[in-house]
């Protein structure tokens, strides 16, 4: 049986559809929910002239999408959010926040003269692996959408905007450029929607999980070889175990590249991004479908995600962190992770290089391939 749906908060993290990714990504969760914002006026409104025989008030519909700001209620107060998901709690749809804190919620030793000046626009991030960072909220606690700019590059700001993350490190509160965050799916992926002419049927999104496995073969000279497979993560855990819910893509040949190989598949998954019709038996359905999660050996999970391998003076495919300072358990990690827009402004140096040696100096000095891995022509956070 294969579950389509919106993700589910439980304790017991045993499926795909239990984290994050699944809830947040409009490729396998819920990406939006229609909140009735009249329910609390009918009932004032019926209390008022509940002496009449009958009355009419019109009702009206508020769409509020993932990656989102909203202010809701919380203890009585006003709060500023920004929703991460629309998740299953208990068999209900609710939402999923990520806090926002104002310049009086900072930490005293934060407040400063220059942060004090823009207190009335500026707002903060908390990190939302926090306990603190992140709260699950009922819709009715949503009180309307807000309009706010986190600014990344630009220093044009007319509006309320976001420029900091709260966060801790070694118990201490701290303060980080917003780039230095992992990108919400929403961010870099996409929902097609159908054509006008299948609009009424039903959406099934599948959750591609990616095996890429190097092994060889041994008798008189060893081989290498290596194996692709795939997996539906819409699957239970215990039907993913058995083996005929492996997926044999095929093997790449002695001597063969993976990007050669995996190029049909890539065209194949582009489509499916965009969405196609299928016929699931006798029924019509518009199935989407996306790269959910790529599982690979440690050398060729970094080709895949475009970073040096281990043996590198920066190896790791999701930190800076050098090789010297790799047990160094004072270390800011969040500081030095790998983040897909400072990624992406470290290839564009990479590739507008003037020579090749330029380019090695500047991968070295990143930790990165000189070349984009093949899966970048998917939609996915390479660093996760």
């Amino acid at each position: 049986m294969l579950y389509f749906g919106p993700g589910i908060e439980t304790e017991e993290k045993k499926e795909f559809w239990h984290g994050d990714l699944w809830a947040e990504s409009p490729l396998f969760g819920q990406e939006k929910i229609a909140v009735n914002r009249g329910t609390f006026a009918l009932l004032l409104y019926y209390k008022l002239i509940s002496s009449c025989s009958s009355f009419y008030i019109s009702l009206y519909l508020v769409v509020f999408r993932s990656n989102k700001f909203v202010m809701y209620k919380e203890n009585g107060s006003q709060r500023f959010g920004r929703i991460r998901s629309i998740i299953l709690v208990d068999g209900e749809l609710q939402i999923k926040l990520q806090r926002i804190y104002t310049y009086n919620e900072l930490p005293n030793y934060f407040h400063c003269n220059a942060r004090s000046i823009t207190s009335e626009s500026q707002l903060w991030l908390v990190d939302q692996y926090l306990e603190e960072g992140s709260i699950i909220i009922y819709t009715y606690e949503i009180i309307r959408k807000v309009d706010i700019t986190i600014v990344r590059e630009s220093n044009i700001i007319d509006k309320i905007f976001i420029k900091e993350i709260l966060y801790k490190n070694n118990g201490h509160w701290k303060l980080r450029n917003v780039n230095l965050d992992y990108m919400h799916p929403c961010e870099y992926s996409t929902l097609a929607l159908p054509p006008p002419q299948y609009s009424n049927f039903q959406v099934l999104k599948l959750f591609i999980d990616l095996y890429y496995d190097d092994f060889g073969t041994y008798r008189n000279v060893y081989h290498s070889l290596s194996g692709v497979y795939v997996q539906l993560g819409n699957m239970p855990f215990d039907a993913r175990k058995y083996l005929h819910n492996h997926f044999i893509l095929g093997f790449i040949p002695f001597g063969g590249h993976f990007e050669d190989f995996i190029r049909p598949f890539i065209e194949d998954m582009k489509q499916l991004e965009r969405g196609t019709l299928m016929n699931v038996q006798g029924t019509d359905y518009w199935v989407i479908a996306g790269l959910g999660c790529v599982t690979a050996d440690l050398p060729q999970g970094n080709d895949l995600a475009g970073v040096k391998r281990h043996g590198a003076l920066r190896g790791c495919r999701t930190c800076l962190v050098a090789k010297e300072n790799s047990t160094d358990i004072t270390l800011d990690i969040a500081s030095v992770f790998h983040y897909h827009y400072i990624t992406d402004t470290q290839f564009e140096c990479i590739f507008t290089a003037s020579t090749i040696k330029q380019q090695n100096d500047l991968a070295k000095e990143y930790g990165l391939r000189t070349r984009l891995p093949i899966l970048d022509q998917l939609q996915r956070e390479r660093h996760l």
